[in-house]
């Protein structure tokens, strides 16, 4: 298991390459990254970067994960990409604001890149 602390694209594909190289294989990818949050508050007293700054990092972070890995996986023609959302997202509990609110995004995104990679897989 390796563990990165990095955001940027050139950071986490460097990374990958790194695993590639020492195992021969990616076969599994997940990002389980930590994101500043405010909670315990309600929605009406968020700041504009309050509520959009948490939704922006995950996907940034989630979106280029699973870009590098993807790439890997396709030309191995396998491999999981893993990833968890929050329970808030989908249900909506009071107070939870910049902690559920990323859920959201990040459930319609996966299972748009899960068709899309699908897809790309057949074509390559």
């Amino acid at each position: 298991m390796y563990v990165v602390v990095f955001s940027t694209s050139a950071a986490i594909q460097q990374h990958i390459d790194q695993v590639v190289q020492t195992a021969g294989t990616a076969g599994i990818s997940f990002n389980a990254v930590g994101t500043p949050v405010v909670q315990n508050v309600p929605l009406t007293t968020l700041s504009l970067n309050d509520f959009v700054n948490p939704i922006t990092a995950m996907m940034q972070t989630r979106f280029l994960t699973a870009v590098a890995a993807g790439k890997v996986m396709m030309q191995q023609k396998s491999g999981v990409i893993l990833s968890l959302t929050a329970t808030p997202g989908g249900i909506g509990y009071p107070y939870t604001c910049g902690f559920a609110l990323p859920a959201v995004p990040l459930k319609a995104s996966h299972a748009t890149w899960l068709q899309n990679w699908v897809c790309m897989a057949y074509v390559w």
